[in-house]
């Protein structure tokens, strides 16, 4: 895979031309929903994955609210989700850090497809599904426990489990 970090839609319409003529190469782009909104059509059907951050977007030059991930799930393109890791979000979301996939979810993303971009997705991009990205005989896990319905924003983090260790409680 080609991960490349897109800045904006001209960039991610220029690599999908630079990678056409290349078909082993499996291009994963890191990129924002109004960019990647502006180049939907030319990234169905191609060999692209996309890594966004779990927001409701504004469509480009409108007052009109997107989920870009809902699109691209309808649109048979593969993303992944990546939460944010900056000191400031973490600590604001510590309690709840899937609330932003839950508004996902109330915008039309399905349940299933959700939750496989924060887990079972981003193994399959990385090249790591086989021991890692679902909970099952023989694969490595990392576990997040709430005390309810993990896209409920009135759950709580509880643990987490990292290499069998509670490094969270």
């Amino acid at each position: 895979p080609l991960i490349v970090n897109a800045s904006n839609s001209a960039a991610i319409l220029h690599l999908l031309k630079l990678v056409k003529p290349h078909e082993k190469v499996k291009l994963v782009l890191i990129a924002n929903g109004a960019n990647v909104y502006e180049t939907l059509d030319q990234l169905k059907g191609r060999q692209v994955s996309l890594i966004l951050s779990p927001s409701i977007d504004n469509a480009p030059n409108s007052r009109d609210r997107i989920c870009v991930a809902r699109l691209l799930h309808e649109a048979g393109v593969e993303f992944a989700i990546s939460l944010s890791i900056s000191p400031s979000s973490l600590n604001s979301s510590q309690d709840a850090p899937l609330v932003p996939i839950a508004f996902l979810t109330r915008a039309g993303l399905p349940r299933d497809v959700a939750l496989a971009a924060l887990t079972s997705v981003p193994a399959k991009m990385l090249g790591i599904q086989t021991t890692h990205g679902s909970i099952e005989p023989k694969k490595l896990a990392n576990l997040l426990i709430f005390d309810g319905d993990p896209l409920d924003p009135a759950s709580r983090l509880e643990r987490v489990f990292v290499e069998g260790r509670t490094v969270h409680e």
